[in-house]
């Protein structure tokens, strides 16, 4: 560094940096006022920025490493399978979120089960994992979903039951953030489908259950009547069966005794009323209507008998007796009678029998009840 320039401030006699004293004049150094010349004002010298540069950038991927290490050592198995799930969940939820009969849920509701299955098997191996909370959330979501395997046209109540589960887990899993924002905008429409889809079946079933109880008790209408036909139409042809047999045994007697023609005349004229009277019986009942031709065809038969039987009774009438006052003899006129009867009891045979086949069949029927289809829904 330079000496300073100074100067007497007596005599103006220049100084030495070493002089206390001017030598001119003697005056005290110490006195003086320096006279400093200007120095020229140097710019700093400019420092290299290469090494702070690269102190940077050490520094940097240092903090980058060590972000790198604490997110590795920060997942688990929970972590991966919610990532995993989550974009799943949204898929599902929109899947349903188109469902519009009872078969696409339980479809939809399948896909869920697989991943409930998968989460489970995730969380059983390391419950207390990071992220197991929230995939313990998103497997209550896929688990109301998986319920729905069981919803049917007669078990809506598979939603209902889970339906609080569903809102409710999605609601937790939308603070998280990221998809399952999605998710849960997406089970806003999930969920309004299958409650308008809920609302369809039920009020669709409940018409289906009173047109069935309506078609049940129509069944027991009927065969309340087809019971009451049988048993009325039974008792009816006991009642003509006993007649027959009652002819039968008189025409024995017929031939085992002399009987005056009155007699005859009177029996056979209260026979053929009997009949008459048993077949109009017949006539007023209301078979099934299955059963109409073979019991028509009865009533028919059963009246020829009576018919054929007035026919005789006639011919009786005009035989050469007084007051019927003589003895029956059998004659050309009987034979004709006895040979119509035969015809007819033949044709009262088949009658009867197709009758008891037609019954069996009805009474069958009878047990059961024609009811509609279940509604497709």
């Amino acid at each position: 560094m330079e000496d300073v320039q100074r100067s007497c401030t007596e005599c103006g006699h220049e100084l030495q940096s070493v002089d206390h004293f001017c030598p001119e004049c003697g005056h005290k150094a110490d006195e003086v006022e320096l006279e400093q010349e200007p120095t020229e004002v140097l710019a700093p010298a400019r420092r290299n920025r290469l090494p702070f540069i690269i102190a940077a950038v050490v520094a940097l991927g240092l903090v980058l490493a060590g972000a790198a290490w604490w997110g590795l050592s920060q997942r688990s198995a929970a972590k991966d399978q919610y990532q995993a799930s989550g974009p799943v969940l949204v898929s599902t939820l929109d899947d349903m979120s188109g469902a519009q009969s009872t078969e696409v849920v339980q479809q939809v509701a399948d896909d869920a089960a697989t991943q409930v299955t998968a989460i489970d098997a995730t969380l059983q191996e390391d419950p207390g994992a990071k992220g197991a909370d929230q995939l313990a959330t998103l497997r209550d979501a896929f688990a109301a979903l998986a319920a729905l395997q069981a919803y049917k046209e007669t078990n809506t109540s598979a939603w209902t039951q889970n339906r609080e589960q569903l809102v409710a887990s999605l609601d937790t899993l939308s603070s998280y953030g990221g998809a399952m924002q999605s998710a849960a905008d997406q089970g806003e429409d999930a969920v309004r489908t299958l409650d308008d889809l809920t609302r369809r079946v039920d009020k669709a079933m409940a018409r289906y259950r009173k047109q069935v109880r309506k078609a049940r008790a129509q069944a027991r209408d009927e065969r309340s009547d087809v019971r009451t036909y049988h048993q009325r139409m039974e008792s009816l042809i006991d009642q003509y069966t006993a007649l027959r047999n009652d002819t039968g045994a008189f025409v024995d007697t017929m031939y085992d005794q002399d009987l005056y023609m009155f007699e005859v005349i009177d029996y056979f004229t209260q026979a053929a009323t009997d009949r008459r009277q048993i077949s109009n019986q017949m006539a007023a009942l209301k078979p099934p209507a299955e059963m109409r031709g073979a019991h028509q065809r009865i009533v028919t038969v059963i009246g020829d008998g009576a018919d054929a039987i007035d026919a005789a009774v006639a011919a009786l009438e005009d035989a050469d007796c007084y007051d019927g006052e003589c003895y029956f003899e059998f004659d050309t006129q009987w034979e004709q009678f006895q040979s119509e009867s035969d015809r007819i009891t033949e044709q009262y045979g088949q009658a009867y029998d197709n009758w008891q086949a037609q019954m069996a069949k009805a009474l069958q029927a009878a047990k059961g009840a024609d009811l509609p289809p279940e509604p497709d829904l």
